[in-house]
């Protein structure tokens, strides 16, 4: 059971401290559940990545308010098990499969071009990212100074603490 409250912590956190959603989370769950808790190898990491491609996303938020609206916290409970249901079990059967093949060297090529997908979807995500964040020489001096820090390891927090310093420190300029 304290397992699977760290479980709930680690992303709580995550949660918590992680703005934009999606590939924004990223950094910070490697930070935790790679790096810090070990609960998979960056591999299987880029893995999840791919596979939860396949899940609703934002749309999930928006379904379990539409349940809540319409049922209370049952009908929310309720419509967040069904926008979920269809892609974690998808998922499932695709990691089975995965599992079950990755002798396979057809397998692991297509896990392998999967994850170059990955890499390239958070390149366009960053390119997405800073063209609508990045404005003016500072901001992309904070970027460039983030990006080398995180380079060095050290926490996504601590980044992001320091880069939100510098911006503050700008915006007195």
């Amino acid at each position: 059971m304290i397992f699977l409250l760290g479980i709930l912590w680690t992303f709580f956190k995550v949660g918590a401290f992680t703005f934009g959603g999606g590939y924004a989370m990223i950094p910070l769950i490697h930070a935790e559940a790679v790096e810090k808790a070990r609960w998979l190898t960056t591999q299987e990491f880029l893995d999840a990545i791919a596979v939860s491609q396949v899940s609703p996303g934002p749309f999930a938020i928006l379904a379990t308010f539409i349940g809540f609206r319409a049922g209370g916290i049952p009908g929310a409970v309720m419509a967040t098990l069904g926008i979920f249901l269809p892609s974690l079990v998808a998922g499932w059967g695709i990691l089975r499969l995965q599992h079950r093949f990755k002798d396979n060297p057809v397998v692991a090529a297509v896990w392998a071009g999967m994850r170059a997908a990955v890499v390239g979807l958070l390149l366009g995500a960053v390119v997405r990212l800073g063209a609508s964040s990045l404005h003016g020489a500072p901001a992309f001096a904070v970027a460039a100074g983030a990006f080398a820090v995180a380079l060095l390891r050290l926490p996504p927090l601590a980044v992001l603490g320091a880069a939100a310093a510098a911006g503050l420190v700008m915006a007195r300029l």
